[in-house]
């Protein structure tokens, strides 16, 4: 620009830029601001972002070949997934049984799965007993890079799917009766996040892990409900 002060027209100063920085000399200390570059032209980030969609689109196009492919890997190790997590045998942990069950085909790389104590027949009882596993493998129970596994859950609840999740309940082997009086049933949600696992030997060798850290969490979870219930026979004492 032959005109400077156009800058100050198209530009805007942010906070960030600037940084106040003490340099020592020889014989004496100055304060100076250093510049990281405060001036930018109007309509310049947009271009940047549409470069960075073209690049990225001719890396992985939008087609069977580029991201169908990212999208297809999703799918089938989803469904892989599923099939192991329903014919996973029980979880035996301190004398009690826990199963696992997952709801059938997933439409993209979601799945909602659930963890059930073999005998319990409440739906109430299911649905804490979830509630305190997601506690325990969410973000909000801190230390995330420490947690083995992280992951989300939902509600279906018949206020938004109807009775739909009433098959889910059978499969658990929970009465009408009990989903009728509930409503609600909750559920643990988790995302494929890479297609490596498209490869067998690389899934198969996630699945044994990822068995393990279930069987972790459980004993983590009976270990916190066992401490609970013996300070509160100390207490009731």
């Amino acid at each position: 620009m032959k005109d400077k002060r156009i800058v100050d027209l198209v530009s805007y100063h942010a906070a960030y830029v600037f940084e106040e920085v003490q340099e020592k000399q020889r014989k004496a200390e100055k304060t100076q601001n250093v510049l990281l570059g405060s001036s930018i032209m109007e309509g310049s980030k947009a271009g940047a972002t549409a470069a960075a969609v073209w690049a990225a689109h001719r890396l992985v196009p939008l087609n069977v070949l580029g991201y169908g492919k990212v999208i297809a890997a999703g799918i089938i190790t989803a469904n892989w997934m599923i099939d192991k997590i329903n014919q996973c045998e029980p979880f035996i942990i301190d004398e009690r049984q826990f199963s696992i069950i997952a709801m059938p085909t997933p439409d993209f790389h979601m799945i909602n799965f659930m963890f059930r104590e073999i005998g319990n027949t409440s739906l109430e009882k299911q649905n804490q007993l979830n509630k305190r596993l997601y506690e325990l493998c969410s973000y909000a129970a801190g230390r995330s890079y420490s947690n083995d596994f992280l992951t989300s859950s939902t509600s279906l609840t018949y206020n938004e799917y109807g009775d739909n999740p009433l098959n889910l309940c059978r499969d658990a082997q929970f009465s009408d009766n009990e989903w009728h009086k509930v409503r609600s049933i909750y559920v643990l949600r988790a995302a494929i996040m890479t297609h490596c696992l498209r490869d067998r030997a690389h899934f198969e060798t996630y699945w044994a892990e990822l068995k393990n850290i279930f069987e972790d969490k459980l004993q983590q979870l009976i270990n916190q409900e066992n401490k609970s219930n013996h300070s509160n026979y100390k207490i009731n004492i």
